[in-house]
């Protein structure tokens, strides 16, 4: 028997076909809380990252959303909570739950639902906070976070590089572009702040890597590096593999210092890591500010400018071409076609 409130067929039919029109991570997510909003009485909804590269232990604020003329309005969820606090305080829920459709009934329930991702590992945890918990919304839920979870892994098929599990260069692209658009909106916007950056890396001697140890060291190599990547970077930072021993970053900054601090610490990070078999390996990186009115190749192009100068200077390091500009190590230079990384 279906409850009086219970979503029309024809409503989850369209909040089925809005989540799975979404493209990206992070559209998904914030449709995926969307839809449960509308859907239940939840009167608080909150997703929860664990992030690749971080401790393991704590859980990182994703998106979240209460109910709307909220009176009482419910308190803002916190931007960090440990994972075991989570495991502990609310009703932690396995699938096997969700698939036999139990639920808790009390008069105000908070319940942890576990978020799958790739190879049936943990990756995060949604925190739905209940006036009182039905049978039908937790059945909704369970379903939604199944169809959430299935489509997750799809969209990580078509968006990340097998390998190292970073973001593709097809996904560059369309980041790319999001920003670029965001930075030219901000013109027109007071009180914007920080600093966009888009960096390139290029592993040292890579094919010397590969040539001495073999191609099964050499990946072994990229795999580590993505890791020291993930582990240097912020959680809302855009990785990407390019190909090869290209690598790519998108990151926002305070100001350019934060930001070539950031950049340093990864350089020396990956030169401190000792890579079984074959030692100490070292990065050489470019990078150049976003701002709004660029194209994407003008970017990259500027980018790879200042990597290359700092293969050419001696690699392990790295520069920013406005700064490269500014001392007159680079000439600007209008240039199109395509862009080889070195």
């Amino acid at each position: 028997m279906i409850a009086d409130n219970a979503p029309d067929s024809q409503n989850l039919l369209e909040s089925i076909i809005g989540l799975t029109e979404q493209r990206d991570q992070a559209a998904l997510e914030s449709s995926l809380i969307a839809t449960l909003r509308e859907l239940t009485n939840a009167t608080r909804i909150a997703l929860y990252a664990l992030p690749v590269g971080g401790d393991g232990i704590t859980l990182v604020l994703s998106h979240y959303a209460q109910a709307p003329n909220q009176e009482p309005p419910a308190p803002e969820a916190p931007s960090h909570i440990p994972l075991t606090l989570a495991l502990r305080d609310a009703a932690y829920v396995f699938r096997s739950h969700l698939e036999n459709g139990k639920a808790m009934k009390d008069a105000s329930v908070s319940i942890s639902y576990p978020v799958i991702g790739a190879g049936e590992k943990l990756s995060g945890v949604l925190v739905v906070d209940y006036p009182e918990l039905s049978d039908q919304d937790h059945r909704l839920i369970g379903a939604f976070l199944r169809i959430y979870q299935n489509y997750q892994a799809l969209l990580n098929e078509s968006q990340r590089d097998r390998l190292t599990n970073l973001l593709n260069r097809k996904t560059f692209d369309d980041q790319i572009n999001r920003i670029l658009a965001e930075q030219l909106s901000a013109h027109h916007r007071r009180g914007d702040a920080g600093v966009y950056t888009l960096a390139i890396f290029d592993i040292d001697h890579f094919k010397r890597i590969n040539d001495t140890f073999g191609h099964l060291y050499g990946d072994e190599v990229l795999l580590l590096f993505a890791r020291i990547m993930t582990q240097t970077f912020r959680n809302d930072d855009l990785l990407f593999r390019f190909g090869g021993e290209e690598f790519v970053a998108l990151l926002k900054t305070p100001d350019v210092e934060s930001c070539m601090n950031t950049l340093e610490r990864f350089r020396k990070n990956v030169e401190r890591y000792a890579f079984p078999q074959v030692g100490q390996v070292t990065v050489s990186g470019g990078c150049v500010g976003i701002t709004g009115g660029g194209l994407p190749t003008t970017l990259i192009d500027h980018a790879d400018q200042a990597l290359y100068y700092s293969k050419k200077n001696g690699r392990n390091q790295v520069h920013r071409y406005e700064h490269l500009i500014e001392q007159g190590q680079l000439a600007v230079v209008t240039q199109e076609g395509s862009v080889d990384l070195f």
